[in-house]
């Protein structure tokens, strides 16, 4: 659930590539208050080199950590770290992308949504 799925879907965009394949709003769902007409019931993107990503507006604010963390492993370093630094704009590293003992380079962030992104680059 997001405060705005449609920014934080364009976010993404930006940060992993992709591209938003829908959007439905609650326009049509029956008994729907006015002002949620517009809100997000179902956002359908791509990212990252195909990944699915499934948003959708929530009718309460959003806060806290959600307890889930989003991986994403890539085949090559450059887009690795493009990703992380994209993703961590506005949002906190909690662990460097690096190299590591098991012969990954992997990195943690948590964006400026909230959402905790594990980003995995493993060497082949």
């Amino acid at each position: 659930m997001s405060e705005d799925a449609r920014a934080q879907a364009e976010f993404y965009k930006q940060s992993l590539g992709g591209g938003i394949a829908s959007v439905m709003t609650h326009e049509h769902t029956p008994g729907i208050p006015e002002a949620f007409k517009d809100k997000v019931m179902h956002l359908a993107m791509t990212v990252a080199g195909g990944n699915t990503l499934f948003m959708s507006d929530s009718f309460e604010p959003v806060a806290g950590n959600r307890s889930l963390n989003l991986s994403l492993g890539f085949e090559s370093e450059d887009e690795a770290r493009n990703a992380f630094a994209g993703l961590s704009e506005g949002g906190v590293v909690n662990y460097p992308l690096e190299k590591q003992p098991w012969g990954a380079s992997y990195g943690e962030l948590q964006d400026k949504f909230g959402v905790t992104w594990m980003i995995v680059h493993e060497t082949k």
